[in-house]
Formats: structure tokens, C-alpha cells, sequence
């Protein structure tokens, strides 16, 4: 049994004492309702009234269903808030002994890749703000680049980067560092002339706190590319995992014995199929432990038998 069934199996019992709590609840609740019912409203105990001790042993009834229903309405909730945990569980993980991890793993790969393409070219095309016709006024334009001088500015696409390499003069050319409103400054004729980045239907400059900002932070790329490495690791964890367990299916008693580490006296054991009690206790006793799919520890100390199961 793997874990993903043996997690199954607990939920299933998580389900099963979740619904026998809220039927206990039911009952319980429903016999304090019974007898309630039996009692007139607003009917005070008779003190020496010959009624008077049924009437007390009625409100005790009453009030020990329906703490007991109440218990067992907070157990029941306990039980199911388990099983919803274990079912979210099963849903996201994959588990190294599932049959699909593999494929699952290299599946989730080229999900968290295209995530991050997509995020790349969305931060991209953030920095990537038209220049458009507008102009400061008071202030003339000459596009010496496009080699005009009609006082207008062609609509072009490109980012700081990419405008700052196509002008290789930096005596008449410069970027303006930490402006969102100036994306460069040609210098024409003694004057500063001043290109400005805005939609190509504006007549303002954009606002500094909007333009060219990107959707996602460089924090996010880079959680996101660590989250990349990682499921690339497991990846071949689980490879060389499930290599091991099929060279132990094919071994003589379903069990292999092979070096483990730079150092010869340490070796791993793996096991075709999960063994009894008896020899994981022995092997536990001999210092041996439990760690992706196998068991480590130093060669000398295999408990005696253990090759032959």
C-alpha cells in the first residue's frame, strides 16, 4: 500500500467518524427536544409539588443530551475539517511511489514554466510604452533619429533599454534615469527636447505612480524560479527512486543491498515491497533510516536475514 492509498484510507475514516458523530449529535439533540416538548412553556419547578422531582430529573436529562449533542457536533466538525485537509492533500501532492509521478512532476514542470514566461513578457510589455506625439509646452521637437524635421514624433514601440542602445551619441543623446515621464532628452540646436511616454491618444504625459510599472515583482520571479529548481530536483529524485524499487523487483527475495555515498562502509537498502514489522524494527535497531524510498545506514550492521527476504 502506498501513501497515497493509505491517506485515502485515512480519510475514508475521517468521513466515517464525522458522520457517526453528527448522527450521535442528532439523536442526542432530539431527545433533549423530546422531552422538552413535554413541558409547558414557562412551566417553573413546584417545589413540594409531588412533580417536583420529575421535573428536575427532565432538566437534567435535557441539559446532559444536549451537552453531549453539542460534543459531539464539535467532534464531527473536528473529524471533518481532517478529512477536507487530507482531501486538499491528495488533490495538490504528488507522491514519489505514485504510478504517474513522474509524468505528473514534468506535467507540473510545464505549468510553473509557462507561468513564468508569461509573468517575463507581462513585466516586458509593461516597460514597453508607446512614444507618442505629445509635447511639453514651450518646447521643440526635432527628431534628428528619424532624420525629420517636421516637428512631430513617429509612434514608435521599444523599451529603455532598447532606445538607449539604438543612440550610440551619448553627447546628444541620454536616458533619464528614474523618470516615468521623460524617456529620453535629445539635445538640438542648444535645447532640451523632451520625449515623453503616453497612450497614443493622450494629450497629458502619464502619472509617475503608473507608467511602465510592472505587474509582478522580482520576488515573484524569483520564488517562482526557486519553485522551478526544486520540482526539477524531485523530479529526478523520484527517477532515481523508482529506478532503485524496479532493480529490487527484479532481485532475488525482492530486496537490494548497494553502496551508498563516497564512503564504503555505508550502504542502502531497498525493498521491492514493504516488509513486515519485524524487519523494520530490526533494522531500525541497527541504526538504519527511512529516506527517499530506501534505508541507510553502515554495511557491517545489517540485521542478519535481510538479504534473503
Amino acid at each position: 500500500m502506498g501513501r497515497r492509498e493509505r491517506l485515502e484510507a485515512k480519510l475514508d475514516r475521517r468521513e466515517e467518524w464525522a458522520n457517526k458523530a453528527r448522527a450521535r449529535s442528532a439523536d442526542r439533540i432530539h431527545a433533549a427536544e423530546a422531552i422538552a416538548d413535554g413541558i409547558p412553556m414557562g412551566q417553573p419547578i413546584l417545589v413540594g409539588h409531588h412533580s417536583e422531582r420529575r421535573a428536575r430529573r427532565d432538566r437534567e436529562r435535557i441539559d446532559g443530551h444536549m451537552s453531549a449533542g453539542v460534543e459531539a457536533m464539535h467532534l464531527a466538525a473536528h473529524h471533518a475539517e481532517k478529512a477536507s485537509g487530507l482531501a486538499r492533500q491528495l488533490d495538490r501532492s504528488i507522491f514519489s511511489d505514485d504510478d504517474d509521478a513522474i509524468e505528473a512532476l514534468e506535467a507540473r514542470l510545464r505549468e510553473l514554466e509557462a507561468k513564468r514566461d508569461t509573468m517575463k513578457k507581462a513585466n516586458a510589455d509593461a516597460v514597453k510604452l508607446p512614444l507618442c506625439n505629445y509635447r511639453a509646452p514651450g518646447i521643440v521637437a526635432f527628431n534628428r533619429f528619424h532624420g525629420t524635421n517636421d516637428l512631430r514624433l513617429r509612434q514608435i514601440e521599444m523599451g529603455k533599454a532598447e532606445y538607449s542602445n539604438l543612440h550610440k551619441d551619448r553627447r546628444a543623446t541620454y536616458v533619464v534615469e528614474g523618470s516615468h515621464r521623460v524617456r529620453a532628452a535629445l539635445i538640438a540646436g542648444g535645447e532640451m527636447v523632451c520625449i515623453f511616454l503616453a497612450d497614443a491618444k493622450a494629450t497629458e504625459p502619464p502619472t509617475p505612480s503608473t507608467a511602465g510599472t510592472k505587474p509582478y515583482e522580482d520576488y515573484q520571479l524569483t520564488n517562482l524560479g526557486a519553485e522551478i529548481r526544486r520540482n526539477r530536483q524531485r523530479l529526478e529524485e523520484v527517477k532515481a527512486q523508482q529506478a532503485r524499487r524496479a532493480e529490487a523487483e527484479e532481485a532475488p527475495g525482492g530486496v537490494t543491498v548497494s553502496p551508498w555515498g563516497e564512503d564504503p562502509t555505508y550502504c542502502r537498502v531497498t525493498f521491492a515491497e514493504k516488509p513486515d514489522g519485524g524487519v523494520l524494527e530490526a533494522l531500525r535497531g541497527a541504526g538504519f533510516r527511512w529516506s527517499a524510498g530506501s534505508w541507510y545506514g553502515r554495511a557491517n550492521r545489517i540485521p542478519a536475514g535481510i538479504v534473503e527476504q
